[in-house]
């Protein structure tokens, strides 16, 4: 029996978006983190500059098994969201498996618990465990405006995610965060991304194999599970469907290694037959 299952080309738009509010790098100057009801944190040397350069990140680990042990700083200076407007809240995450992460953006400081958790707006990919990625949490302005004065991060929440439960322990299986920001724009949109219309994917109707042209970048584009290689000098041709798991394209900026594009926000949809 020929089933149909759609492709989706994935890309994640780096955290260095316009109109970008840094607000902890955890750099030398960064605000201090602190830790509650058993989270334990370190900032630490980064394990893998691969898709993120910077020297230091936040390192999570958990010794509890209460869901809302936490992590928060304050902002340096409050943040403030338009009535009417949302704005994005970005960062980066390393984690061992697909976590379920939410943040509290009503505390007065640091020292304060908040209220009213939210979950990113995308999903951390579990096959790219171990890999730098963008997580992004949207902020509603509302009818009178929000204003943040601190982040409180709950990095290990463990009910939303699948499968559902805890990922991180304290003695082999941590967090790592970094490069928490305020951004204007979704940086989940390909509205930003030149990529998007350099990329031709073909034919339109797609029975077993299809093509990829890349123009006017340099990149390598790696194909999720088989790992072929193309830039704008070897264009792939004839990629078999079948050696697609999850039908999941991902594609690398090797000009700029913060640029880590792995999103769900499809520039290209196609039927595959299989």
């Amino acid at each position: 029996m020929i089933r149909k299952t759609t492709l989706l080309a994935l890309l994640l738009i780096s955290g260095l978006s316009f109109g970008q509010t840094v607000i902890n790098d955890f750099e030398t100057g960064s605000s201090t983190p602190v830790q509650r009801y058993g989270a334990e944190i370190q900032v630490v040397s980064n394990p893998n500059s691969n898709g993120n350069s910077s020297a230091n990140v936040l390192e999570i680990r958990r010794t509890t098994t209460l869901w809302y042990e936490l992590a928060a700083f304050d902002l340096p200076t409050p943040y403030t969201v338009p009535a009417g407007e949302i704005h994005y809240l970005t960062f980066q995450a390393n984690y061992p498996a697909s976590p379920d992460i939410s943040i509290r953006i009503d505390a007065a400081d640091a020292s304060a618990d908040g209220t009213g958790s939210q979950r990113t707006i995308n999903s951390y990919d579990a096959s790219s465990s171990g890999e730098w990625q963008t997580m992004v949490f949207e902020v509603d302005g509302g009818g009178s405006g929000t204003t943040v004065n601190a982040i409180v991060f709950l990095a290990d929440v463990g009910f939303q995610n699948n499968p559902a439960g805890r990922v991180l322990n304290n003695t082999d299986s941590f967090g790592y965060v970094d490069n928490f920001a305020f951004s204007t724009s979704n940086p989940l949109s390909t509205d930003n991304f030149s990529l998007a219309n350099n990329l031709k994917i073909y034919p339109n109707e797609i029975l077993s194999t299809f093509n990829i042209d890349v123009q006017n970048e340099t990149i390598d584009t790696f194909l999720e599970k088989f790992g072929d290689s193309i830039d704008n000098e070897d264009n792939k041709s004839n990629i078999n469907c079948k050696n697609i798991i999850e039908n999941i394209l991902k594609f690398y900026n090797k000009e700029n290694s913060v640029d880590n594009f792995l999103i769900k926000s499809p520039i290209c949809l196609f039927n595959l037959c299989k």
